[in-house]
């Protein structure tokens, strides 16, 4: 699984780092899937570079514990040296701790050669990266033990401070190994001394340095395949609700070689500190959404924590696919909202019509009873009433057409369409995470005043057939009683 941040404007954009730290970290806990991450997908060479020089610190380790099983310390301490360097050239946020044992032997040789002064101050550099560091009473004597604890009592009690600043901002910063939030940031309570400062952003290369205190500006260049990542970005902000979303994200899924992709997009909402957080898990091979949530989370420090809840249920349960078909949860071309907008405003349309035509047809029939009443020896009041009454009559049968052949389609997309779950406000919402339940009841309020509609005009519909049945049965008497009269005059 490849995770996919997309911030949609500046403060989600900013908070991108925090929401893949998040994902990368709920996916470890959830131990369905392996992660696969951008920053070494995007990367095949310098990932292949780093791969290999993890190869050839774990290589000088082993030859220097052998070295020094043989009580070679000498050629010992100069193969933890080789080991600490290619370690320097691996991932640190993944290897900082085998760093740390290949440091702590190097000081455990200059232990053996008896050169206490280099192996105290080696203790000091690595607590000050590492405090945590495990020293053995196998290769410390209790002399340098009690210089171990001195060292941890200072790291205990350091005051200094490292502003870290990145271009692109919102990376994530990790120092000594640890990760420490987004840049910009101030990490604090440091030893003077080397630190190791690595920063990571999707779409660009890792950057990792040594630092001392004070302030640390990195500026991390894109990565090898910066043009797909931003590409697929691109597309995403471009229709984050829409099926282009969903493709841009199999696409860059099936170029990393991933099976589902994590994609969270983000916006600062309206109500405060906050953002809309939309994530879905995506499968690669046509697009399922295997499983969707919308929440709103807050910015800040509680960021990571209520977005890692997010991402757990994401990754809690498989929704089943629809008759074998893919799920999935955008608003499809001529379907969804602007499907059912267009379906309520053709039946509102046919209904203003219908009842126009019922309106003009009663005007029609008064003036044919006005017909009916006047002489006959009137002729042109007669034509008068006649003509008028044809004309009404005319407009009100146009009126009716229309009102059908506006409200059959409206009905149609208001109320047909595909099974997929294509809106937003459909989603399964996060457990102990605010929702989009105001979305559902608004939803379900327009289907329910849609439904009302739609009944409405049925009602007119059949008044109206009674209507013209009456009218028809009316027109056939008459139209007999005049055969009779004619008989008779005849």
């Amino acid at each position: 699984m490849v995770v996919l941040a997309v911030g949609l404007d500046a403060a989600a954009k900013d908070s991108s780092g925090e929401l893949n730290r998040a994902a990368a970290v709920a996916i470890q806990r959830s131990g369905k899937l392996e992660s696969i991450r951008l920053v070494d997908a995007l990367e095949p060479q310098n990932s292949a570079k780093r791969k290999a020089k993890l190869a050839e610190a774990e290589a000088a380790y082993l030859a220097g514990i052998s070295a020094y099983d043989e009580l070679d310390t000498v050629r010992a301490a100069q193969q933890f040296e080789a080991s600490m360097k290619a370690f320097r050239s691996t991932d640190l946020t993944r290897t900082l701790e085998e760093l740390a044992k290949a440091w702590v032997m190097k000081a455990a040789s200059f232990v053996a050669n008896g050169e206490n002064a280099a192996a105290k101050q080696e203790i000091e550099k690595i607590v000050a990266v590492h405090a945590k560091a495990q020293f053995s009473s196998a290769y410390f004597t209790p002399d340098a033990l009690k210089q171990v604890e001195e060292a941890r009592k200072s790291a205990a009690a350091a005051k200094g401070e490292l502003k870290v600043k990145t271009t692109p901002s919102g990376a994530e910063v990790y120092l000594d190994g640890e990760y420490r939030g987004v840049s910009p940031l101030t990490v604090k309570k440091l030893l003077p001394g080397e630190h190791l400062l690595t920063a990571l952003a999707a779409g660009y290369s890792m950057a990792q340095q040594p630092v001392g205190l004070g302030t640390a500006e990195v500026s991390l260049r894109p990565a090898e395949a910066h043009e797909q990542w931003r590409a697929a970005v691109e597309r995403i902000a471009q229709d984050p609700r829409g099926p282009l979303r969903d493709a841009a994200a199999k696409e860059l899924g099936k170029w990393v070689g991933a099976d589902q992709v994590l994609l969270a997009i983000a916006k600062k909402s309206s109500a405060g500190h906050k953002l809309e957080l939309t994530a879905l898990r995506l499968e690669t091979k046509d697009g399922h959404n295997a499983a969707y949530q919308i929440a709103t989370v807050p910015m800040g420090q509680g960021l990571g924590p209520a977005a890692e809840t997010l991402f757990m249920a994401l990754l809690s349960k498989d929704e089943p696919r629809q008759g074998g078909n893919p799920v999935v949860h955008f608003d499809l071309p001529g379907s969804g909202t602007l499907r059912r907008t267009v379906g309520y405003a053709l039946i509102a349309t046919g209904v203003a019509l219908v009842g126009g035509g019922l309106f003009i047809g009663t005007q029609a029939n008064a003036q044919v009873d006005e017909y009916r009443r006047t002489k006959q020896t009137d002729a042109q009041r007669s034509a008068e009433l006649k003509n008028r009454g044809q004309t009404y009559a005319l407009m009100a049968d146009l009126f009716m057409l229309g009102g059908v052949v506006a409200a059959a389609p409206g009905g149609f997309l208001a109320f047909s369409g595909s099974e997929r779950k294509e809106e937003l406000g459909q989603a399964p919402e996060a457990k102990g995470l605010p929702g989009t339940d105001a979305r559902g009841k608004e939803a379900r309020g327009k289907d329910a005043r849609a439904k009302e509609a739609a009944a409405e005009l049925e009602r007119r519909r059949e008044e109206q057939r009674k209507k013209e049945e009456e009218g028809q049965q009316k027109k056939e008497q008459e139209k007999n009683k005049r055969d009779e009269e004619d008989l008779r005059n005849f």
